[in-house]
Formats: C-alpha cells, structure tokens, sequence
C-alpha cells in the first residue's frame, strides 16, 4: 500500500467513527442538556451553567486498537474537538474488558461497541447509553437485530 493512503478498512472505520462522532456532538452539543458540563456531570450549585474544559476519551476495543489505524482515531479526534471544542484523549486497549470497564466507570465518555459490548458495559453502569443502533424496517427497536457473520 502507498504510504499516506488509507486501506479500505480503515477509511470505513474511520468513516463510521466520524459520522457518529460528528452526529453525537452534533446532537448532545457535547454537554448535559446544553448546560456545557460534562454529560454525566454534576449539575453546579450555584444555578449557572459551567463549561467543561475536560478533555473527552474515546476508548478503543483491541481491533480498532492496532497501528495501522492511528491515522483514523486521530481523525475522529480531531472531529471530536470541532463538534465539542474539547480535547479528545483516544485510549486504546488490549483487553475487551479493559475497554468495557472504561466507559462503564466513566474514565471514558465514548466508545464504539458491539452489541455485546454495550449490554455489558450498561449493565455495569445504566448511565451508559448507545447514540446509534440498529433499527427495524419501521425504524423502530421491536424487531431490530444484529447479525455477526465469520
């Protein structure tokens, strides 16, 4: 492959990372409710609104974790830091669980989970919530389903 270039994997993941990226920003404006905090955040106690200058972390599952796609995180970082106006730490992992626990506990404040992923880490935390999903043919979530192919 030409250097500079990316493979075709990594433009698609790069591509479906950006366009959530930019669409959960774009949705949330990176805040709780348009307050500026943290979603996640406690609300502040003297009834104003206080921006959040804390970087967001993207934490990474082991395959999108390799060095090959370097190029794609730090792109959909740099999405992260249009749409939100914050740093974006990318956290890469080794370890499915490592990353599950990330944003379940919250050290993280996004990731690109399977379906899998997602029901173990909102179980851990109910606070975690998926952005995209699956849908059926009415766009609804009744017959909506995930289909994993070897």
């Amino acid at each position: 492959m030409t250097e500079g270039f990316l493979s075709r994997r990594q433009f698609v993941v790069g591509g479906a990372a950006l366009t959530m990226a930019g669409v959960l920003g774009a949705l949330t404006g990176c805040t709780a409710g348009g307050s500026g905090a943290a979603a996640g955040a406690a609300p502040a106690t003297d009834g104003t609104a206080s921006a959040s200058t804390d970087p967001i972390t993207m934490v990474w599952l082991p395959d999108n974790s390799s060095s090959d796609l370097t190029a794609s995180r730090e792109a959909i970082g740099a999405a992260i830091k249009a749409a939100c106006g914050r740093e974006a730490n990318l956290l890469t992992s080794t370890d499915y669980n490592v990353a599950i626990e990330s944003i379940a506990s919250g050290k993280a404040q996004m990731a690109l989970l399977g379906p899998e992923g997602y029901v173990q880490a909102n179980k851990k935390n109910p606070q975690v919530l998926a952005a995209f999903t699956n849908s059926d043919e009415d766009g609804g979530l009744d017959g909506a389903c995930y289909y994993s192919r070897i």
